[in-house]
């Protein structure tokens, strides 16, 4: 994707590789103009631009009324990489009055300024991206209906339509990704909730068995020296009491084991989730990645909780259930960073484009077919058509069916537009 460039400042009037112009006489001091501007175009073709700028800005100065300074000067400033400034001198020309010639290519390489100024917004945001490109397919339409077999507005506008597709393609993926990942952060949150919950019961058990130790210790030191049917029935009782709490401790690393699961599984989840996108580098690791180093924390102290239940250490499981509530709490915060809320909007436009894009499709792939077999059934040799020049064909051809489609709607919503009755 090429721009239309300098103009030059012989009186040819022909558009060669670089689009040059000539600058004819106009108001001011039009010959002083356009001594300027070929010396411009001198300095511009020798890659000195930044001379080149400088020359044709002084050609303005001299005649103001002189759009071809003002085209040369946005060429000079989008090849010094000034894209919002050629911008702006281009949307002068595209504007300018006098000199019809000169804004299909005004519009041209404005359509490309555009373009570059999109690509690099897409970078960081697609949607503005996707603003900017539809901007930029809008001029390259706008040059096709001044001039409607300009192969290089087709191309262009063609490839402009492709990279706006694979933004779009790129926003509903991302869409989909970070509901993805809300759904993992709404069970991360659950999954932590139900650990911190688990910590805090069985803290709470032992909590109680152990008051309940210090009152029976006590009790006996009341008692004594009593011994007999009271010391059996002590042992009769301390025996539930142990029985009870065995088939706590079984029930409680059933549940640990289950929290163990489901930890293993989001962890897994998110690890494959994070090879599925392409990662900065970084210095300092990213909120995703934290989230997974808590996780694989938080496992590291579920297995040794569930070690210590098993083992009979309900105190110190519980010590290591809650130091697992708190990674995985570190978790969620890492995770909440890294999943912010979207503020995708609907493209309003979206649906109307691709509309007017398909609409001609099944037209298109319908004279396709009659033309093959009309070239088959002809007993002529054809002239052979180069591959560039196929697709060329098929580009121009396209936006001429987009454009009847175009016209034909317009004049449809005319026909439906109320009429006001004067009762």
């Amino acid at each position: 994707m090429t721009i239309r460039s300098i103009i030059s400042a012989s009186c040819g009037g022909a558009w060669v590789a670089a689009a040059i112009l000539c600058a004819p006489l106009a108001s001011g001091s039009p010959e002083r103009a356009r001594d300027l501007i070929r010396q411009g175009n001198e300095a511009y073709k020798a890659g000195d631009h930044t001379s080149a700028l400088t020359r044709y800005t002084d050609a303005e100065n001299a005649d103001p009324a002189s759009l071809e300074a003002v085209f040369n000067q946005a060429c000079a400033l989008y090849r010094l990489g000034k894209i919002d400034e050629a911008e702006s001198a281009f949307r002068r020309v595209d504007a300018g009055i006098g000199r019809p010639d000169l804004a299909p290519s005004a519009r041209y390489n404005l359509g490309r300024a555009v373009f570059d100024h999109a690509v690099e917004q897409s970078a960081q945001d697609p949607k503005k991206g996707v603003e900017a490109l539809t901007q930029a397919a809008n001029l390259f339409r706008g040059v096709l209906d001044q001039e409607p077999t300009d192969a290089d507005a087709a191309r262009n506008l063609e490839l402009t339509r492709q990279r706006i597709q694979q933004l779009r393609d790129e926003i509903k993926k991302r869409e989909e990704q970070q509901k993805q990942m809300q759904k993992m952060l709404d069970q991360l949150k659950k999954l932590q909730q139900q650990q911190q919950q688990e910590a805090q019961e069985n803290q709470q058990q032992q909590d109680q068995q152990q008051q309940q130790q210090q009152n029976e210790q006590q009790q006996q030191q009341n008692q004594g020296q009593s011994q007999g049917q009271g010391q059996g029935q002590s042992q009769g009782q301390e025996g539930s009491q142990q029985q009870q709490q065995q088939q706590q401790q079984q029930q409680q690393s059933k549940d640990q084991q289950r929290l163990n699961d489901q930890t293993e599984a989001l962890r897994q989840q998110l690890k494959a989730n994070d090879q599925q996108q392409q990662q900065q580098n970084t210095p300092e690791p990213s909120p995703r990645e934290k989230a997974e180093q808590s996780l694989d924390e938080a496992r590291e102290k579920q297995d040794q909780a569930q070690q210590d239940l098993q083992q009979n250490r309900p105190q110190d499981a519980a010590q290591k259930q809650q130091e697992a509530a708190d990674k995985l709490k570190e978790a969620v915060e890492s995770l909440s960073d890294q999943s912010e809320p979207s503020d995708q909007q609907p493209d309003e436009n979206q649906e109307e484009q691709q509309q007017a894009e398909q609409q001609p499709q099944q037209q298109e792939q319908q004279q396709q077919q009659e033309a093959q077999q009309q070239a088959q059934e002809s007993q002529q040799p054809s002239e052979q058509v180069s591959p560039e020049q196929k697709t060329i064909d098929r580009l121009l051809e396209k936006e001429r069916k987009l454009r009847e489609w175009r016209e034909a709607r317009a004049k449809a919503l005319q026909r439906q537009r109320p009429v006001e009755k004067d009762w």
